[in-house]
């Protein structure tokens, strides 16, 4: 027989093994049969189903490796050209409140120490107000500060507005009233703001009723009562003129949307009427662009807030001009704001399932938008310089 290619010896050509080999041979076939079967996990490889003479892999071990998720990149390189800061009042995912600032050098938003929105820039974007809604029994509270630091300056506050062009000067009014009078009055201040801090203030005159500061140009302080906005003299508190309103939308040193019925018009600082606009009457809140914006004036409006249909858009206007240049819609709205400089308008819509705010950087220079994620719902927000 040929076995390998070789010619076999012959059976009796072969010699007897000593027996003492025939017993550890005996012993080795036994214990390579039972190491065979507990490599096979116990199965006999003659057993139905099975293959004779096969030989299972042993299992493969992969190696774990560990994956670290890239840093997002800072605010600025999503939006490139935006270096300033955001300032936001928002609610997390747990249902509690806080504020934050996003600085365009920041890969994601800092949680801060400031007083809840709704939020008021100077004309310079450098100072900041705030008003907290009724958590206090004297009423709101306004405050005034920067990013880093904000401290109260009065009480039972009906509302506030910056000087147009002139940084640092603030005009707010505040209930006079107890809740047990039946007349409401409202007195007018002003003051001037230095490194935060209120260093003058002056009180302006007493209104009757509830009434509001919602513009404050060289011609004077116009104020709004819901039905009414009155222009005043700032020195000595007389009215120069008045115009039947039923909203205030945004205003510019020399001009501002207002709502009368079904329509939007525009008026002049003296509340003379320029022109009647296509803007919706349903646009109730917005900012335009700081003054000297290049190819402004630009305005940024929050419109159907609370209807079946919302949307941010923003236009240009003046007088004779008017042009819707961007929209974007969502199911909840955020007032817009602007950047110091103008660049962008930052158009926030909330997305109450994720919970998260969509930011849209909409450059009405350039025509382009970003978009960015807050992780959070911004219920009011402003944009404050770094420069």
């Amino acid at each position: 027989m040929t076995v390998g290619g070789r010619e076999a010896d012959s059976a009796d050509s072969r010699p007897d093994p000593p027996k003492h080999w025939l017993a550890v041979g005996a012993v080795g076939i036994v214990a390579g049969l039972l190491l065979g079967i507990g490599l096979r996990g116990g199965t006999d490889p003659t057993a139905p189903g099975s293959t004779p003479g096969s030989v299972e892999s042993p299992s493969t071990v992969v190696p774990t490796t560990t994956t670290t998720r890239p840093e997002p990149d800072r605010l600025a390189t999503r939006v490139p050209g935006f270096i300033d800061d955001i300032v936001a009042s928002y609610s997390t995912s747990v249902g509690t409140s806080a504020v934050a600032v996003w600085s365009g050098s920041a890969r994601s938003p800092l949680a801060v120490g400031l007083p809840e929105g709704p939020y008021l820039a100077d004309s310079y974007r450098t100072w900041l107000a705030a008003i907290t809604r009724r958590r206090y029994s004297s009423g709101d509270v306004l405050w005034v500060g920067n990013q880093a630091y904000m401290e109260p300056v009065a009480t039972g506050v009906l509302g506030a507005a910056w000087h147009a062009n002139r940084p640092a000067r603030l005009a707010w009014t505040e209930e006079l009233n107890s809740e047990s009078e039946s007349l409401h009055r409202t007195l007018l201040r002003t003051g001037v703001f230095i490194a935060g801090l209120t260093t003058a203030t002056r009180n302006v005159t007493v209104l009757p009723g509830d009434q509001a500061p919602v513009w404050w140009t060289q011609k004077g302080i116009t104020v709004f009562n819901g039905a009414r906005l009155l222009l005043l003299d700032v020195e000595t508190g007389e009215a120069q003129s008045e115009i039947l309103a039923d909203g205030f939308v945004a205003a510019t040193d020399q001009f501002a949307i207002v709502v009368q019925g079904d329509s939007t018009r525009l008026v002049d600082s003296s509340l003379g009427e320029l022109q009647l606009l296509t803007i919706p009457s349903n646009c109730r809140a917005g900012s335009f662009a700081p003054t000297g914006t290049p190819g402004g004036p630009f305005v940024a409006l929050a419109c159907g807030v609370g209807e079946a249909s919302q949307s941010l858009q923003v236009w240009a206007v003046e007088p004779g001009v008017e042009t819707l240049l961007f929209e974007t819609s969502g199911s909840g709205l955020v007032e817009p704001a602007w950047s110091p400089d103008g660049s962008f308008a930052v158009l926030p819509t909330i997305d109450p399932i994720r919970p998260s705010t969509e930011m849209t950087f909409y450059s009405p220079i350039l025509d382009t938008s970003y978009t960015v994620t807050f992780p959070g719902l911004i219920s009011a927000l402003e944009v404050l310089t770094t420069r």
